[in-house]
């Protein structure tokens, strides 16, 4: 008889991810969880006691991999701004269709009735909207932007990219990372210097 399988932490995310995005918030069962891990359902009940507190977890590690995403990322040789945007880019490049897109943040959007799931929603937020003000601060700084109400202007290019996968929903028809770029491009282009405006090579 082989040995048990090993649970890692990467294994219960990737499962937990697998199987949302096949049948959103709704259909999520420890069950379904399991067979995408390929362990038994009685091993996650043995680690986690609950379905809950597997998604407590799962929404643990997707703040500890935004938070990485963002902190540990060094800035490019074409500035902050480019670097803050490859950033958001990346984030949605795995997102191949609008199923997924549904199913993925189903889990953020349907289980708002439990207070420490929707805790972990806000932290997720909350998380993101920090990042983005210290990057645009640091843009800033670099004289990259001209921008007096770095709050105002996180908020909008943050509701412009999250209304953008919305949108995205119904009209699959432009790229999702094609999205992320015009929100960019269209919130922060008017406060962008020359200096960080992208240079564009002439063909031939």
């Amino acid at each position: 008889m082989g040995r048990p399988r090993e649970m890692t932490d990467e294994m219960v995310y990737q499962g937990v991810y697998a199987a949302l995005i096949k049948t959103g918030y709704g259909g999520l069962t420890l069950d379904k969880i399991a067979a995408e891990i390929g362990l038994s359902p009685a091993a996650l009940s043995k680690r986690f006691g609950s379905k809950k507190a597997l998604l407590l977890f799962y929404m643990d590690y997707v703040i500890a991999m935004t938070n990485e995403a963002f902190e540990n990322r060094p800035v490019s040789g074409e500035g902050y701004i480019y670097t803050l945007e490859s950033i958001f880019v990346e984030s949605v490049s795995h997102l191949g269709d609008p199923r997924t897109v549904a199913n993925s943040t189903s889990l953020y959007l349907e289980s708002n009735d439990d207070p420490e799931l929707l805790e972990r929603s806000r932290l997720r937020v909350q998380l993101i909207d920090r990042h983005v003000r210290t990057w645009l601060e640091r843009a800033v700084e670099a004289g990259e932007l001209k921008l007096a109400n770095i709050g105002q202007v996180s908020d909008i290019l943050q509701a412009s990219i999250s209304g953008s996968l919305l949108i995205w929903l119904k009209d699959p028809g432009k790229p999702l990372e094609q999205w992320v770029r015009d929100s960019f491009a269209i919130v922060l282009g008017p406060y962008r210097t020359e200096q960080s405006v992208p240079q564009v090579e002439e063909e031939g």
